[in-house]
């Protein structure tokens, strides 16, 4: 997966992960229910199977790449006010991961990559269920189901999804083959 260059200086990053299954996440609890302390920090579990689902990973097809979390368009910020830095598409399941395609096409992205900002985290749309459980020793109060209609993947500092979960511009990452949902209605 390393970075190819075109004529025009745009990147193009095939097959980066942007997002993986079967990871417990923590959230303010604010963020996932009324039921759940507002200001405390909370462990959600993200199945696999939840953003392995048809409708999950087409809605990751041609959205924006962009630097820092802000949702975009209906609802949010205007996108003609906030501008994409690159695009995210093909996007599909490999080994656990969701990977996608990415094309930069922003020279201060491209920088901020260079400089060591790598970390990706994608903007969906979820439901979160209140159901204890553990996964890998890690407990967990909630579970994101019905993940549907990303918004972006954001570059980021640090991803809540974890440290592979970011630009792979060479030859670095090898898979067997975010992060920050927002919800809104």
């Amino acid at each position: 997966m390393a970075k190819k260059e075109d004529e025009n200086g745009y990147w193009l990053i095939e097959g980066n992960p942007i997002s993986k299954g079967d990871v417990v996440l923590q959230y303010y609890g604010r963020d996932v229910s009324p039921e759940l302390p507002p200001d405390e920090l909370v462990n959600v579990f993200r199945p696999l199977s939840e953003i392995s689902t048809d409708e999950a990973v087409k809605s990751f097809d041609a959205i924006p790449l962009i630097d820092g979390h802000e949702f975009l368009g209906k609802n949010g910020t205007k996108y003609d006010s906030r501008a994409a830095a690159g695009v995210v598409f093909n996007p599909r399941i490999k080994d656990g991961y969701l990977i996608a395609d990415l094309k930069i096409f922003s020279e201060s992205l491209q920088e901020k990559i260079k400089s060591g900002k790598r970390e990706l985290s994608p903007c969906y749309n979820c439901q979160y269920t209140l159901e204890s459980g553990e996964h890998e020793g890690t407990p967990y109060v909630a579970v994101q189901r019905g993940i549907k209609a990303a918004n972006h993947v954001a570059l980021v500092e640090k991803g809540r999804t974890g440290s592979d979960v970011r630009i792979y511009d060479g030859a670095q990452h090898k898979c067997a083959m975010d992060s920050m949902p927002i919800t809104k209605p």
